[in-house]
Formats: structure tokens, sequence, C-alpha cells
């Protein structure tokens, strides 16, 4: 889905539809099992494509239950990402089987992180029948997500790692959900006080 943002010119957001999400799924195994962990940790961190990509297995926080991203940000700040439960079995069996470079997204044969996955992600797009969307959108998909369920803008900013709160804001309403339940809470609001001449209001405005 493509999204007009608000606020930002002609600026436009692709994210994964959830039916998107389940034909992605769908080819991904086999020969792409590595392309899934990879777009899991995607969709449940917002994190970067070369952040996930250098993961180390040192980075991983089993006590805090965190990802501390410490290379590859564009802000050249580290952060600290929080675990999701649904996350934690996936990123204990990376750890565990990581060759000796303890990279979880390692080249077997040089023993440093892979660089890309452009062409596996073409083609299980191709397979899904999915257009249009770059591997960048699943940061775009969870950014999204996480601001329609609710979660505070600030907070996604420090989970993305955005240097700008403007940044952040773009996913503010961007879903027709989140447009939505913006109606409903500026009705709800309005519920909470007496409104007596509400429908004479209604009918002058019809």
């Amino acid at each position: 889905m493509r999204i007009k943002m608000l606020g930002t010119g002609n600026q436009v957001l692709r994210y994964l539809k959830p039916d998107e999400e389940e034909r992605l799924f769908a080819v991904l195994d086999g020969r792409r099992r590595h392309l899934m962990d990879i777009v899991l940790i995607g969709l449940h961190t917002g994190m970067r494509r070369t952040e996930i990509l250098s993961l180390h297995k040192n980075q991983i926080d089993s006590v805090r239950d965190s990802i501390e991203v410490t290379s590859a940000t564009k802000s050249a700040k580290p952060r600290s990402v929080p675990i999701h439960p649904d996350l934690k079995p996936l990123l204990h069996r990376l750890c565990e089987y990581a060759k000796e470079s303890g990279y979880l997204f390692g080249n077997p044969r040089t023993g440093s992180p892979i660089k890309d996955v452009k062409t596996a992600w073409r083609n299980a797009l191709r397979d899904a029948g999915i257009t249009d969307p770059r591997f960048h959108d699943l940061r775009h998909t969870f950014g999204t997500r996480a601001v329609d369920g609710g979660a505070p803008v600030s907070a996604v900013k420090e989970v993305m790692g955005h240097v700008d709160i403007g940044t952040t804001m773009r996913y503010v309403h961007a879903t027709d959900e989140g447009k939505r339940r913006a109606v409903d809470a500026a009705v709800r609001r309005g519920k909470e006080k007496p409104a007596t001449n509400l429908p004479q209001r209604l009918e002058k405005t019809a």
C-alpha cells in the first residue's frame, strides 16, 4: 500500500499490508530461510538493513532483553532496541549457530557480515506476487504499526534511531486505521461533556 503523507509534500510511504506479509513469508523457506530471519528481525525491531546484516552475537543482551545497536547507525549514535518475546527464540538460535566470527549473518567464506540481500529480496517478492516494496519498507512497516498501535512518538523515535522527531512524525495517522482512531478519539472526547445543542448544530451544517 502507498500512503501520501500529510505535511510532507509529495512524499509517499510504502509499508506491507498483512496479506502481503503472509504471502511473503509463504515463499521464505528452504534456501531463503536466512531471509526470513532477516525480515522477521526487521519487522520486530525497525532496524535498518545494514544494522541487521552486521549484527554480532555480542550485541544481543539476554539479561536486558535488548539489542545494542552500536555500529552502522545512520546517526552514528548507539541505541538499545527491546527484544519482543516472539523474537527471542530466533535470536537465541542465530547466536547459538553463529560461526567463529560471531556475526549472525556472516559470509561463510570470508567471515564478514553479508553485504546485501537485494537479489533474494527481489526474487521473493516476485514469487509472492508483491510489487514495489524495498527492503527499507520493512522499517516503514514497523514505524507505521508502532504508531498506529498507540506507541508514543518519542518512544518510536528512540527505538528507530531517528535524529529528528519530524522523521518519526511521518508515521502519525499514516494509515486509514490510524486516521479512523483520530476521528474516534475526537468524538469520544466530545462526548465527555454535555452537548445539548448538538442536533441543532448538525442540522445547520447538513
